[in-house]
């Protein structure tokens, strides 16, 4: 995974690295996530376009628990 700063924005390669760690790590505990609404918010958290406070809070409004 690469090192991002608030100036600079991974690209579309890191991006896809980061999201098939993502898959990898939730996969050897035996988790996926499937859900496009839900897959379309990691996405934009490893882009650097979320921070996880917010992908967080629109997960929550997205699944109606807020």
């Amino acid at each position: 995974m690469s090192d991002t700063t608030p100036d600079k924005k991974p690209n579309a390669a890191e991006v896809q690295e980061t999201m098939g760690y993502v898959d990898g790590v939730l996969g050897s505990a035996g988790h996926e996530v499937t859900d496009p609404d839900t897959r379309e918010l990691l996405r934009k958290q490893a882009a650097g376009e979320l921070t996880g406070e917010e992908a967080r809070a629109l997960f929550r409004k997205q699944q109606g628990l807020d």
